[in-house]
């Protein structure tokens, strides 16, 4: 090692040993050439020591990948890497996609969960309305602002209780969520579209269940048919025809002016749906009060 780094004395190249580097290692790539002299390129190497032709090819094309590796860094290393506000709106915008993909995906799994279990579906359907009923009863022949408000709170809550209890994200799978969404998972779930795309079904039901207990408060079929948006609700609605065959029940005996007021027999088709199915005929000249 004295005489590579002590050759200039006898006017040879002498050679750096760089630091932390094996002696041996160092030593054996001087003695193959491999090492350029001190103060001078690496580029130089081959006019002190002539190369022949495998090690000449091998050494332009470590030359070519170099440069092509250089190339490639500055032309696609992007600028948002070195810029922290830029990143921050790349990853909001990823975050923005990510969502409405998410979304997609989580509403259509609870989709087919909800073709695979019909019956929980039924159950929930049956259980709100069981509760709905419960609550009626307890208001039985009570109007709403003489209606105590702590009754009123208890039948709120629950009804709300249970629907919040039915909710699938609130069941077992709320465990398959946590560990799906971990940290360590990798899979960067978003919890507002997992809670979004699994309630957008249960949505739907509460719609399907409050259509089918609508009907409180509505005398005629003419009131309901006035709104475009509820023309539908009183022929799903079981309550309003429950109470419609109450009142036939208990007005069946009675005279036709009797079960109608004078502005409901003129077109009873309109109010009452009865008069259709049971075969009325009502007409203008039938009544005389």
């Amino acid at each position: 090692m004295d005489y590579f780094s002590n050759n200039h004395r006898d006017g040879g190249p002498v050679f750096d040993k760089p630091e932390f580097s094996n002696p041996a290692d160092w030593m054996l790539d001087v003695t193959l050439g491999r090492v350029a002299p001190q103060q001078e390129e690496p580029e130089n190497v081959a006019a002190f020591f002539p190369l022949n032709d495998a090690e000449a090819a091998a050494e332009a094309l470590s030359r070519l990948w170099l440069a092509r590796s250089r190339e490639g860094r500055e032309q696609f290393q992007p600028d948002v890497l070195e810029r922290p506000a830029d990143s921050r709106v790349l990853e909001s915008l990823r975050s923005q996609r990510a969502f409405v993909v998410q979304f997609i995906c989580f509403a259509k799994r609870a989709f087919l969960q909800h073709l695979q279990l019909p019956g929980r579906l039924y159950f929930d359907c049956a259980l709100m309305s069981f509760f709905g009923a419960l609550f009626g009863m307890q208001s039985k022949n009570v109007k709403v602002h003489k209606l105590p408000i702590a009754q009123l709170w208890i039948g709120i809550g629950l009804q709300l209780f249970l629907a919040v209890a039915t909710l699938p994200v609130f069941g077992s799978e709320r465990v398959v969520f946590w560990r799906e969404a971990a940290r360590g998972s990798g899979m960067s779930l978003n919890i507002a579209a997992y809670f979004l795309g699994k309630d957008i079904l249960v949505t739907v039901v509460l719609c399907l269940v409050l259509t089918m207990l609508s009907g409180f408060g509505s005398q005629t079929l003419d009131k309901l048919n006035s709104a475009p948006g509820l023309r539908i609700v009183p022929w799903l609605s079981p309550v309003r025809w429950v109470g419609e065959t109450l009142v036939v029940a208990q007005t069946r005996k009675l005279s036709f002016a009797w079960k109608m007021s004078p502005t409901v027999y003129r077109k009873p088709t309109r109010d009452s749906a009865l008069a259709l199915l049971f075969g009325y005929t009502f007409h203008e000249g039938t009544f005389h009060l």
